[in-house]
């Protein structure tokens, strides 16, 4: 897509919603940490969410794991 108004704004509606995904999967690690009937999901989740996180924030995990 060449650089455009319309662009930037489907790219700033992209980041917002991932910015929400990264909210529930950082809701959902929390809500399955130390459950062991829960830990093949958690694992996942934190795998994803930790690459969303990097992608958002400049290939840095730094903070991710105080979400």
């Amino acid at each position: 897509m060449p650089d455009s108004k319309s662009k930037d704004e489907m790219i700033q509606k992209a980041n917002t919603l991932l910015d929400k995904v990264i909210e529930r999967y950082a809701h959902a690690v929390a809500l399955s940490s130390g459950k062991p009937e829960y830990q093949a999901l958690h694992d996942q989740v934190l795998l994803d969410l930790t690459s969303y996180y990097k992608y958002r924030h400049k290939n840095s995990d730094e903070g991710c794991k105080n979400i």
